[in-house]
């Protein structure tokens, strides 16, 4: 077999651009800080002039030697990459996953990601990212595609699935935030016949302009109201980390914000920690628990 490689000649601190890539039909697993992954085509475009195209590929990405290797039946190549994003997980798998990227556009969408964080897995269907400053001006031309994001970035998931939850524990921690409003909420919650009860949320749509996002999801299944998502993301890239400002989170007209960034706590990821309503990552550090 051919081995071309171009040997850490690409990392996120050198990829000045948002790289050229279309892949089409990629599933995988990532665990233990090691990937797999096949696709029925792929190219992309190496500075300053080498372009490349596969079918029938697989693709293997390692976290810590920080290379991804893209094979097909005669020739392999080898990229330095910073596989510090993620670090959010430690087990995933995906399919259906189509990625294209130019100078300055980036779209991913995904048939389903799994995600598993012990003793829960989260389920993703039909996830679409862009990221797009092909309209700004006022940006440097070096700018990376997460840092694009916070510019002007757009998620949408139709169905997230967070498996189930106490009815009491959750009913119990919004009459703590809302003492107000506990009348209505424990009506809300006569209708719950189950202890457990499921947390399914549909057509997730968020935005990000300007490191400022908003967002809304229905959650149904037993409550059937939305819920508003509101604050700021900043990325460090010096301190290799992410602040999320959890300033909003109202679910109907109730706040469920404490509710949530203790959920995020109770967690105990190594590598997210709450401030008052900041959400830190750090993306240096390794954070949930993997399958067995």
């Amino acid at each position: 077999m051919k081995l071309l490689i171009i040997g850490l000649l690409l990392s996120t601190s050198v990829w000045a651009k948002f790289p050229l890539i279309n892949f089409q039909g990629l599933s995988g697993d990532y665990a233990n800080k090691k990937g797999i992954a096949y696709a029925d085509s792929g190219k992309y475009f190496i500075p300053p002039s080498v372009r490349i195209s596969h079918n029938e590929i697989e693709v293997r990405f390692n976290k810590v030697q920080k290379n991804l290797v893209i094979r097909d039946g005669s020739t392999a190549v080898e990229l330095g990459f910073d596989f510090s994003f993620l670090n959010v997980f430690r087990a995933i798998n995906f399919s259906g996953v189509d990625i294209t990227s130019d100078q300055k556009k980036y779209r991913m969408f995904m048939d389903t990601l799994n995600i598993y964080v012990d003793p829960n897995e989260y389920r993703i269907r039909d996830l679409d990212i862009i990221t797009d400053v092909s309209q700004i001006s006022d940006i440097d031309d070096d700018i990376d595609i997460l840092d694009g994001f916070m510019i002007n970035g757009d998620i949408n998931i139709k169905d997230l699935s967070f498996g189930k939850i106490s009815q009491q524990e959750l009913m119990d921690r919004m009459i703590a935030e809302n003492p107000e409003k506990e009348q209505e909420i424990r009506k809300l919650f006569s209708f719950v016949k189950f202890s457990k009860i499921p947390l399914v949320a549909r057509n997730l749509k968020m935005t990000v302009r300007k490191e400022k996002f908003n967002g809304s999801v229905k959650l149904d299944s037993w409550i059937n109201l939305n819920l508003y998502l509101g604050g700021t993301v900043k990325h460090l890239p010096k301190e290799k980390k992410l602040v999320i400002d959890m300033q909003r989170a109202k679910l109907g007209y109730f706040s469920i914000r404490r509710w949530i960034l203790r959920s995020i706590r109770n967690i105990n990821a190594e590598n997210i920690t709450i401030s008052g309503t900041k959400i830190i990552i750090d993306l240096e550090k390794t954070v949930l628990t993997s399958r067995d």
